[in-house]
């Protein structure tokens, strides 16, 4: 299993933060080995629910995650259930992107 300073950060202030985040696939070229210099990382964040308060939160972690590791971060928040699921993704939107990012990604759990 492939891992980074930027995607181990990312998991222990996620997971200190909230008790319901489950962990995050990250996928791309940086999971792939076939990044550039300049290429940002990418994730899917598995949480049991989100609201806005959330997404604020988690929004000021990445950010705070993109300064002190001089990264780029691109995020997608989804849950376990309902139509931000991974489930509800592939069957009723995007079974592609699933399958980029799910499939064939790398996935962490909390810490």
């Amino acid at each position: 299993m492939q891992s980074n300073n930027v995607t181990e950060k990312l998991i222990e202030k996620l997971s200190s933060a909230f008790s319901d985040f489950n962990g995050l696939y990250h996928f791309g070229s940086r999971a792939a080995n076939t990044n550039r210099a300049e290429s940002d990382y990418d994730y899917i964040l598995i949480f049991e629910k989100t609201g806005y308060e959330k997404e604020l939160e988690v929004a000021g972690i990445i950010s705070l995650v993109e300064y002190e590791e001089d990264a780029a971060i691109d995020y997608k928040i989804f849950t376990t259930k309902g139509i931000r699921s991974i489930e509800y993704i592939r069957k009723e939107v995007n079974p592609i992107f699933i399958n980029k990012a799910v499939d064939n990604g790398i996935y962490y759990g909390r810490i």
